[in-house]
């Protein structure tokens, strides 16, 4: 999405909030979309109708509610709304041909080509993916996943079940739901399912017998059995999947034949592997009540008392930066070493392409600035939006907010330290 932006374009101002505020009954959040050349604002008509505003111009969609609008990677604007006591989804203006009941969780793939979303109609539940339901319906819908290609796996309930029948449970009534294609087995409980990179394999966190939990791959699963696991991941290049794993009080990282770290942790979630395989990371907690990152089952000697969120890889694959919070401040840690400056908030790190310079929008005194490697400078604003590098990593796209006015800005790294 980088190469679609006009890096020449100084400045532009998308969006005028006051002017739009008198026109309206009810203004909500406005929102900008990746490469910063569109701003949407929900509004609310005089006649109580509500619609999208983009770029100051309205969807020709009138609807009754507007809920969850988020624009997807390529730029489309996607809004849940409802008309006539039935909910659709919206792209662009443009609902989708079938009404539900109710409507929720929607979903794009990472560029963007793909939309799907959860549906509820007549108390049975499905998923709609580019417009389309699928043919079958089930019970309930617990989670779901959504790849590059627009393939969807989702953990469903297969069968009734009555009020206090234990009996039935144990037998088990959850199962996974591939493009429409039932797996043959039911799991006492199935979470999170995750499609690999090749399209084609899917796993998922089952629960086999009371204590017994594990992992399943295309309806198979693994062999060994633990105390508990959490979210899996599969490797970019050969697929294999891993999961953080309950043994014996202790946690670690286990794949198809066993444990492949030998630490073990009070805590392992979240793992990621690096873009091309070569590392895994994980949030983990090397004692109760402390957590850090370890990557590839070396925990960084920093910890932190309060929060750390799911590590962010550059694309290089050699650095590693988490949002962490201690003492009830916030900060990044970059390959292990935190920022000396703390703040109210901040939000998930962009690391260079060279990996020389690690971003992030932060928030002190209710202002929001870009930090630098740790480092703001005098520049703040009313709003903000999460910064993108140049291509040449000279510069960044800010998108920020400054009263009621809505720009896109290219600013020079040296200007925003200034």
């Amino acid at each position: 999405m980088v190469d679609a932006i006009n890096w020449d374009e100084k400045e532009r101002m998308l969006l005028d909030l006051g002017e739009v505020k008198g026109c309206f009954k009810r203004c909500l959040e406005p929102l900008m979309n990746v490469m910063g050349d569109q701003a949407a604002v929900p509004v609310q008509t005089l006649a109580d109708k509500w619609t999208m505003l983009v770029n100051g111009k309205p969807w020709d969609l009138l609807c009754d509610r507007i809920w969850h609008p988020r624009f997807s990677p390529d730029g489309r604007l996607t809004a849940l709304v409802q008309l006539d006591d039935q909910w659709a989804l919206a792209v662009d203006g443009v609902l989708s041909e079938e009404r539900f009941d109710f409507i929720w969780n929607p979903k794009t793939s990472p560029d963007g080509a793909h939309i799907a979303a959860l549906v509820k109609k007549d108390n049975r539940h499905t998923v709609l993916v580019d417009g389309k339901t699928w043919q079958h319906n089930y019970i309930s819908i617990r989670d779901y996943a959504l790849d590059h290609q627009g393939n969807v796996a989702a953990t469903v309930q297969v069968e009734p079940l009555a009020e206090a029948d234990i009996d039935k449970f144990f037998q088990g009534t959850w199962s996974v739901v591939y493009n429409d294609v039932l797996w043959q087995n039911k799991y006492i409980n199935a979470y999170t399912p995750v499609i690999g990179p090749d399209g084609r394999t899917v796993s998922a966190e089952v629960r086999t017998d009371r204590l017994d939990y594990t992992i399943a791959i295309d309806d198979r699963a693994w062999s060994t059995k633990y105390e508990c696991v959490w979210e899996q991941a599969h490797h970019p290049k050969t697929n294999a999947v891993v999961a953080p794993a309950l043994h014996s009080g202790g946690w670690s990282m286990a794949s198809n034949d066993g444990f492949i770290w030998d630490k073990k942790y009070a805590q392992l979630w979240h793992p990621k592997f690096s873009p091309d395989g070569t590392r895994l990371a994980v949030i983990a907690s090397p004692t109760f009540g402390r957590w850090t990152i370890a990557v590839d089952d070396q925990p960084w000697k920093a910890t932190f008392g309060d929060v750390v969120l799911d590590p962010v890889f550059g694309a290089d694959s050699r650095h590693v930066a988490v949002v962490v919070k201690d003492n009830e401040r916030w900060s990044v840690a970059v390959d292990g070493t935190v920022w000396g400056d703390t703040f109210d908030m901040c939000w998930d790190p962009v690391i260079s392409p060279d990996g020389a310079t690690t971003l992030a929008k932060v928030e002190k005194g209710g202002r929001y600035a870009i930090a630098i490697n740790g480092r703001t400078g005098g520049q703040s604003f009313d709003g903000l939006w999460s910064p993108l590098f140049s291509p040449d990593k000279k510069s960044v796209l800010v998108k920020c907010r400054e009263g009621d006015r809505f720009y896109t800005r290219v600013v020079g790294i040296g200007e925003l330290l200034s």
